[in-house]
C-alpha cells in the first residue's frame, strides 16, 4: 500500500482520488499529500479554514527551519497550489503562493591538463579511447557504449548517435518512444471485446487548413470538436446510443502539405439511451441499402454536420477576434474576403469518411497502432526517404485524385530547403493536445 492509501483524512483522501483522475503518477500524488498532511500539522486547523497568510507562513517555516532545497520547497507550493485549485475552493487568490526561483549554479569544468591526467590514469589502451571518445564528443556513458565501429566517419569526423536518452521534444524523429508505447497502452486498453470499431477521418478543406498555419490552437479546436459534435448528434440519432471517440490530430498530407485531419476510433455500439443495456451500431432497413459490412452511421449525413459545426465555430472566433491573418491570408481581414471564402467552403463537399471495422487479418489494435505512429517523430518516417544530400530529399508518397490517395506510392523530389520548410510546418506548440478523448472514453467519464 502507498503512503497516500493510508491517510485517513478525508480531505487528503480527496485530494488523492482528484490527482488519480488527472492521470498523475502514484509518487506524485504521495508527495503532494505528504506536503499538504505538513501543511495541517503545521497551521493546526482544519485545511478548508487555512488562509493565504497560513500558507505564507508555512512557506517561511519550510526555509527558515526545515532549510528545504528548492526543489523539495516548491513540490510543497504546487501540492499546495493544488489542494486549493481543485480539492478545496477559497476565496483568496491560489496565484499568490510563489513559487521559489530556482538557484544559479556553475558547472564544474576540467581543466585541459585535468582532463589529460584523468585520462591517462586508464592505462587499457580500449579503455583509454572510450573515455576519450566520451568526453570529446560530450557522450552519455549508455551512448558511447551503444556505439559500433559503422556509427563513426573518420572521413568527416563525424560519430552517429542512434540511441541516445530523450530530448523530451515530441517532434524528434529519435525520441519519444516510451510515450508512444504509453499512449498505444491506454489506447487498447479503451477497446470492447465484442465489438466493431470504426476508423473516422475528418479532413478539413484547403482555405482552413491554410489558416491553421497563423491559428493552429483555434483550428485544432474547431476541428476536434465539430468532428466530436458530428459524431455524436449524428449517432445519437441514427443509433440511439451514447458515444466514444479517441483522436489523433494529424496536419500533414504524403507530400507533408498542410492538411489538417483528425482520425478518430469510434466503437460501434454503447449504453442504449433508452430501455438501458447496451446497443451495438445496426445498418438502417433500408432496400437501397445492401452493403453487408458493419455499419456506423450515414457517412453524408456525418459530413454535412461536421461541415455545419465547423463553419458555426470558425465564425464565432472571427466575431470574437480571436484569429490572426497574415502573408496570404491578409486579405481576409476584409469581410468581403471572408464571406467569399465561407460560401465557398459551404458550398464544397467535405471530406470525411468512415472505414470499416478491421478484418479477420488485421485487429483493432493494429488501428491504435497506426494511430501511434505519428504522435512524436514528425510527419515522415525513415523508410520512406529514398535519398538526401545537400541539395534535394527524395521520398515516397502517395498521390491521386482517391479519398486518402492511391495506394501504391511513388518518388517525390524537393528541394532539400523546401523539404525542411513542409517538414517544420507540422511543429506544433507544447500546449497543444494532438490527442483528444470523448464522450464514453473521456477521463471524466472513465474516473466515473
Amino acid at each position: 500500500m502507498t503512503p497516500h492509501k493510508k491517510r485517513s483524512c478525508p480531505l487528503t483522501r480527496r485530494l488523492a482520488e482528484d490527482m488519480l483522475i488527472r492521470n498523475l503518477a502514484e509518487a506524485t500524488i504521495d508527495a503532494y499529500t505528504y506536503h499538504v498532511r505538513c501543511f495541517a500539522d503545521f497551521i493546526g486547523k482544519p485545511l478548508d479554514a487555512a488562509t493565504c497568510e497560513d500558507v505564507r507562513t508555512f512557506q517561511l517555516h519550510l526555509i527558515r527551519e526545515r532549510k528545504l532545497a528548492y526543489s523539495s520547497f516548491n513540490q510543497a507550493v504546487c501540492a499546495l497550489r493544488f489542494l486549493y485549485t481543485h480539492t478545496i475552493r477559497v476565496r483568496w487568490p491560489v496565484t499568490m503562493v510563489p513559487y521559489g526561483k530556482r538557484p544559479k549554479t556553475l558547472p564544474t569544468v576540467l581543466g585541459r591538463d585535468e582532463v589529460d591526467r584523468l585520462i591517462r590514469c586508464t592505462a587499457n589502451l580500449k579503455h583509454r579511447t572510450f573515455l576519450m571518445t566520451l568526453y570529446s564528443a560530450g557522450l552519455r556513458f549508455s551512448e558511447a557504449a551503444g556505439l559500433t565501429i559503422h556509427d563513426i566517419d573518420s572521413a568527416r569526423m563525424q560519430i552517429r548517435v542512434v540511441s541516445g536518452n530523450s530530448c523530451g521534444d515530441r517532434h524528434c524523429p529519435g525520441c519519444s518512444g516510451g510515450k508512444r508505447r504509453d499512449f498505444s497502452e491506454r489506447a487498447a486498453g479503451l477497446l470492447i471485446d465484442g465489438v466493431d470499431h470504426f476508423q473516422v477521418v475528418f479532413t478539413l478543406p484547403e482555405e482552413i487548413s491554410a489558416l491553421a498555419l497563423a491559428n493552429r490552437q483555434e483550428i485544432a479546436g474547431v476541428l476536434f470538436s465539430s468532428a466530436w459534435k458530428a459524431l455524436k448528434k449524428t449517432i445519437t440519432a441514427e443509433q440511439g446510443y451514447d458515444p466514444a471517440a479517441l483522436m489523433v490530430l494529424h496536419t500533414w498530407n504524403q507530400k507533408l502539405q498542410s492538411h489538417w485531419h483528425v482520425h478518430a476510433l469510434v466503437p460501434g455500439g454503447g449504453p442504449a439511451f433508452s430501455g438501458g443495456g447496451w446497443k451495438q451500431a445496426v445498418a438502417p432497413p433500408l432496400e437501397s441499402y445492401s452493403d453487408d459490412r458493419p455499419h456506423l452511421v450515414d457517412a453524408i449525413n456525418l459530413r454535412r454536420s461536421f461541415r455545419k459545426f465547423a463553419i458555426a465555430r470558425l465564425k464565432r472566433l472571427r466575431k470574437a477576434g480571436k484569429l490572426s491573418y497574415g502573408g496570404s491570408l491578409e486579405r481576409l481581414r476584409s469581410d468581403e474576403a471572408w464571406e467569399e471564402m465561407i460560401e465557398r467552403i459551404e458550398s464544397q463537399q467535405w471530406v470525411s469518411y468512415i472505414e470499416p471495422p478491421p478484418s479477420e487479418v488485421s485487429r483493432p489494435e493494429h488501428v491504435v497502432r497506426y494511430l501511434t505512429r505519428y504522435l512524436t517523430g514528425g510527419p515522415i518516417s525513415d523508410h520512406r526517404i529514398l535519398a538526401a544530400d545537400d541539395r534535394e530529399v527524395t521520398f515516397l508518397a502517395r498521390e491521386g485524385t482517391r479519398v486518402g490517395g492511391e495506394r501504391e506510392q511513388v518518388p517525390v523530389t524537393l528541394k532539400t530547403a523546401e523539404f525542411v520548410r513542409r517538414w517544420c510546418l507540422h511543429i506544433q506548440p507544447d500546449q497543444l493536445t494532438k490527442t483528444r478523448t470523448w464522450g464514453g472514453w473521456s477521463n471524466t467519464r472513465l474516473a466515473s
